[in-house]
């Protein structure tokens, strides 16, 4: 809960209740007159600390008793009265289940009634509008000093460069024209002489743009134009993953004979190729394909994910079991 607007809504309930209260002399407790009501509002505000503090310190909720601070609501002119919102607060409050919510609420409401305790002291603000606005007016934050409009920027040394290149060229073209108006002969040429020397430029900014364009491409793209290599057939990839194996290159075996069988199923007609499908797709797509091949093709792929992604060293053991594979898998293949 904030501070400054319980104390706001704290401020506008007593001043509808203490004028109409105040002019009753008869039956009124001392508590209702203004230095009786600050004094009231202290107590309560000690009382709610006090209430916070066993919160705090027990860690347990706490039931608050309600404390009469002024009169009866039915003596207040609006019918609202200090108690009637103190005391729908502190109901509030008593509902809070959490002991640290209710700790931080109880020491706002607080604080809220000793600064509405401290700011009935203070003078009421003016009552005419306009006095109140000249007097807002008349503080120094708003006040401003009258200032002359602003200096035009100054010339700098670059900008008078540019302007004397600007008047020299221009002078220049302007006797150029006018000697080519006063000759007609001179007029074509230089026309003409115009007319290439754009062109030229254009072929020239062309130019640029296309080698820019052609060395970025040539940047991102280092292998364009660069022949695919062939497809390996089965044989010569198992062929390779026998001579990887013989030295000691059993992870460079294992791979090979996992190329090897998908160019089997590609070349068999099986299972078309496809760079894009991880080994685990391709587990399940020749389960699909050619369902006779899933396990011996299980055992080559899970051989393969240890060498490739597994960062593992792949054992001799491990590489016969899967070239077994391998050769039991051909035939049912290739049938």
């Amino acid at each position: 809960m904030n501070v400054m607007p319980g104390a706001c809504a704290l401020l506008l309930l007593i001043a509808t209740c203490v004028r109409p209260v105040s002019a009753q002399a008869s039956g009124v407790s001392d508590a209702s007159q203004p230095a009786g009501l600050d004094q009231a509002l202290v107590r309560e505000a000690e009382q709610l600390d006090a209430a916070a503090q066993t919160a705090a310190t027990h860690h347990t909720h706490v039931s608050i008793a309600p404390i009469v601070l002024l009169v009866p609501p039915s003596q207040s002119a609006s019918g609202v009265s200090v108690d009637r919102w103190v005391k729908s607060q502190l109901q509030r409050i008593d509902r809070e289940r959490s002991s640290t919510t209710q700790e931080r609420e109880l020491r706002d409401l607080a604080e809220s009634l000793r600064r509405a305790a401290v700011d009935r002291g203070q003078p009421a603000p003016p009552d005419d509008p306009q006095v109140l606005a000249l007097s807002i007016l008349s503080q120094r934050a708003y006040a401003h000093e009258r200032t002359a409009p602003a200096p035009a920027p100054r010339e700098t040394l670059l900008d008078k460069v540019l302007k004397w290149l600007g008047g020299h060229v221009q002078d220049l073209i302007r006797a150029i024209f006018g000697a080519a108006v006063a000759v007609p002969l001179l007029g074509r040429i230089t026309v003409i002489t115009f007319i290439v020397a754009v062109a030229a430029l254009a072929v020239y900014l062309i130019y640029l743009l296309v080698s820019t364009l052609a060395r970025r491409q040539r940047k991102f793209a280092p292998n364009m134009g660069t022949p695919l290599a062939p497809l390996i057939e089965p044989h010569t990839l198992y062929e390779r993953a026998k001579a990887a194996a013989r030295a000691g290159q059993y992870a460079q075996a294992v791979a090979l004979l996992f190329q090897a069988s998908l160019r089997m199923f590609d070349g068999a007609g099986k299972l078309p190729y496809d760079a894009s499908l991880t080994p685990g797709e391709y587990r399940r797509a020749v389960r699909r394909s050619v369902a006779a091949a899933g396990d011996p093709f299980d055992q080559i792929a899970k051989t393969f994910v240890l060498a490739a992604f597994a960062e593992r060293t792949i054992t001799a053991d491990e590489y016969a079991a899967a070239d077994q594979a391998y050769v039991t898998m051909r035939p049912l293949v290739t049938a």
